[in-house]
């Protein structure tokens, strides 16, 4: 059956009520998306069941009980993923719940470029299908949903919504001499470690980075929230925060520090709110270039021992310590112990195959995590090709209380 002038306008409205609310132009009816759309909603009609056509279109698929529901009803149902949605998220890492498809229809409705919507409704086995299509197609893996700033240029205030665990939020921002600051809001619902990491801050500037709790009126205000952490590293360092917070709203701003910075300054932030009481696998998952070991050079058998001190606990949940390695032979054997513990803190070496410093699974490739306040170690050996192809952290995080610590970590060319 053919959409009336009536069903547009209601399908066009529902479209674009979702549109306006994040800032993205309204989409216009296309009659040859309407057509291809009509052609696909009857062949489901036919077969009874819901699947995509192909087609170069973005699409949309729906199916109800005859007669019973609205178009705008029909659209909001797709609408509803928006709460799964992560703001500012390149495709596909654009869900809460780590899976795309929860949030397709959503991210469909609101991609940015897409322009055109045409749509089509048919009717069979007591059910009506609504097929609608898209031009240009949304859900293009590698691309932001929309711009979180489109909109109003001078709006500085980012709405993540829940803090996620995993994958982590991340925006890629700028700041320049007239926007000289960027504050994202985000709630944790949940005793958590709130993560922070600014980094990929253009060269020859500098940035920093702040973390504050909401006074409650959901505004962020420089003197009435309370600021809880800041750093302030200077040039294009990255700056970082781990910090133990309660369930509540909270602020992360970035401020351009302007001595240190010309013209525009690009930075990426990521942020994500990780388990009070973690695990080898569920521990501050980003990975800051904090604190830099250097590059361990050996010659044949030869071998470097590094020791630093530092300190982690609720005001700094976690240090991240970074080195490259080579060895005169096949690889290096590395040998690492975390001592001098009066509280509960664990350890573990992570091998950053992809470079985004974010922590996947799969590249946790030693830990220690033996409790209270027992001296925790591991050894493992790296051959020199994977030495030379990753990036490497060693992480200490806090399990329970505030403690120092002593890290020892040994470095001994080997033949594999």
């Amino acid at each position: 059956m053919t959409i009336d002038n009536l069903g547009i306008n209601q399908l066009l409205q529902a479209h674009n009520e979702y549109r306006s609310d994040v800032g993205v132009s309204p989409l216009t009816w296309s009659q040859t998306l309407a057509n291809s759309a009509q052609n696909w909603s009857n062949h489901l009609a036919n077969v009874g069941r819901l699947e995509h056509s192909g087609s170069e279109f973005g699409e949309n698929i729906w199916m109800g009980t005859s007669e019973f529901y609205s178009f705008p009803e029909m659209v909001d149902s797709w609408g509803e993923e928006k709460e799964y949605f992560i703001p500012g998220s390149l495709f596909p890492n654009v869900s809460t719940t780590s899976n795309w498809s929860d949030v397709g229809h959503y991210t469909q409705i609101v991609w940015e470029d897409t322009t055109e919507l045409g749509c089509g409704l048919s009717t069979g086995g007591g059910n009506d299908y609504l097929t609608c299509q898209y031009d240009p197609a949304g859900n293009i893996f590698g691309q932001r949903v929309y711009d979180p700033n489109v909109g109003d240029a001078g709006d500085e205030t980012i709405s993540v919504g829940v803090a996620p665990n995993y994958p982590p939020y991340s925006d890629s921002n700028y700041l320049n001499e007239d926007l000289t600051e960027r504050v994202y809001t985000f709630e944790i619902d949940e005793t958590s470690s709130i993560n922070l990491n600014l980094h990929d801050i253009t060269t020859s500037n500098d940035a920093d980075l702040y973390l504050y709790r909401d006074d409650g009126d959901g505004v962020f205000d420089l003197i009435q929230d309370q600021e809880l952490a800041s750093s302030r590293r200077a040039g294009n360092a990255d700056d970082s925060i781990n910090y133990l917070a309660e369930p509540a709203s909270y602020f992360a701003r970035v401020e351009r520090y302007a001595p240190g910075s010309q013209g525009s300054l690009d930075y990426e932030l990521d942020l994500s709110a990780t388990l009070d009481t973690p695990s080898s696998t569920e521990a501050p998952n980003l990975l800051p270039r904090e604190i830099d070991l250097g590059d361990i050079a050996l010659n044949s058998l030869g071998n470097q021992t590094i020791t630093r001190s530092g300190g982690v606990g609720g005001s700094d949940t976690a240090d991240t310590y970074q080195f490259s390695a080579s060895g005169g032979n096949d690889g290096v054997e590395i040998d690492v112990s975390l001592t001098g513990l009066s509280s509960d803190a664990d350890i573990r070496l992570i091998q950053d195959r992809n470079r985004d410093q974010i922590v996947d699974l799969d590249e946790i490739i030693e830990s220690s995590t033996l409790g209270s306040t027992s001296n925790e170690s591991f050894s493992t050996y790296l051959d020199n090709s994977e030495l030379a192809n990753y990036d490497y952290f060693v992480q200490v995080y806090q399990y329970s209380g505030d403690t120092s610590y002593d890290l020892n970590m040994t470095f001994q060319s080997t033949i594999g």
